[in-house]
């Protein structure tokens, strides 16, 4: 049976703390999805997207590496992978190799323990690993597993991501903003890397580690395609809004009233209604929407992207706004002005969707 699978939260982190000092000893990152019946070939292919957001052909992610961080990664993640590669011809990767070293495109998984068997993070790892490569199939992957789903092991997961040089981190997970998380902004400050974020599915509300200034907080929308018709509105699923605790970047300044960071930065398709083809050993083909589906391919559109300087990744976007789709309608929630998408920057879908044909003058 084909079955269409919601991330409904982009994996939400649970706080049950009084301090903040206590937080990264008791946040726990939770997988929270519904699956419901869907049609034979339910969702969009790689070739759909690429079409839609006019991804070039010759955009491949060559010579480029994407670090994706998760917990409880699944030993199947490569056979996976290679299942839908052969679905969709894409390259296939290469196994027990070191991205380092090659051969190339390589995929390589390494990290904390995978004895624990988490149904919620093992799709989510089937997701990002199989639609980085759709955006960037040449593009070498690295995979890092989380010992668990602690925010302390995030954190060492996300370190230990930076020390292998990747060019992109994608990261699909978050949770509540919490007292004393501007001190664990230093995890996504490497100046030769570009850190990449969901922004949540709960609607309106803010995240970490979405709203740090040096992360790229990707938001929601919905894609529908007809023929040579493409039309784009916010998704209601769409996390956004003002930051709790850290104070405006400078690159907002003209597009952000008020003092504290705004969130997202930039869109994809994420409602689960125009959700992904994904293949999972444990459930067959099936569909996946959710913010967590805009990371990592954001991720791999900007890991091909030549710049010497990727600490500037998400600044440089604010002076590029010509280069995106622009979302207008649409909300994600009831208020009357911070949950409407609007012309310009909103916090809903940011500066909007990629027009990727452009996608190399980013920087």
């Amino acid at each position: 049976m084909k079955l269409r699978v919601i991330l409904c939260c982009a994996l939400v982190l649970v706080p049950s703390f009084a301090h903040a000092k206590t937080a990264t000893t008791i946040w726990r990152a939770k997988p929270p999805f519904h699956i419901v019946p869907a049609a034979t070939g339910a969702g969009y292919s790689p070739s759909d997207i690429r079409n839609a957001y006019g991804i070039p052909g010759s955009y491949s992610g060559v010579a480029t590496k994407i670090a994706i961080v998760d917990a409880y990664v699944p030993n199947q993640i490569k056979h996976d992978l290679d299942v839908f590669s052969s679905a969709f011809k894409l390259p296939a990767m290469a196994s027990g190799c070191s991205v380092t070293t090659g051969p190339h495109p390589c995929l390589q998984v390494v990290g904390g323990s995978n004895s624990i068997i988490d149904a919620g993070w093992a799709t989510e790892a089937d997701l990002d690993v199989e639609w980085a490569h759709a955006i960037a199939p040449q593009a070498d992957i690295v995979v890092v597993s989380a010992t668990s789903d602690s925010l302390n092991d995030l954190m060492a997961a996300v370190d230990k991501a930076t020390v292998l040089s990747p060019n992109v981190v994608s990261l699909s997970w978050g949770g509540n903003e919490f007292s004393g998380e501007t001190a664990l902004a230093s995890h996504f400050n490497n100046p030769t890397i570009t850190y990449v974020a969901s922004s949540g599915d709960s609607g309106t509300g803010t995240s970490f580690p979405a709203v740090i200034p040096s992360v790229l907080s990707v938001g929601g929308t919905s894609l529908h395609v007809s023929g040579r018709t493409i039309t784009e509105v916010a998704w209601k699923g769409s996390g956004g809004g003002i930051s709790k605790y850290f104070a405006k970047p400078t690159y907002q300044n003209g597009f952000v009233i008020g003092t504290k960071r705004a969130v997202p930065d930039v869109s994809y398709n994420a409602d689960p209604a125009t959700g992904y083809r994904v293949y999972s050993s444990k459930q067959g083909w099936i569909e996946v929407g959710g913010t967590s589906a805009g990371a990592p391919q954001w991720a791999a559109l900007i890991a091909g992207i030549s710049s010497q300087n990727r600490s500037r990744a998400v600044s440089n976007l604010y002076f590029k706004v010509s280069l995106f789709r622009d979302i207008i309608s649409g909300k994600n929630g009831s208020c009357a002005q911070f949950c409407v998408a609007r012309d310009g920057f909103d916090t809903v879908t940011g500066l909007g969707s990629p027009k990727a044909s452009l996608i190399s003058t980013l920087f």
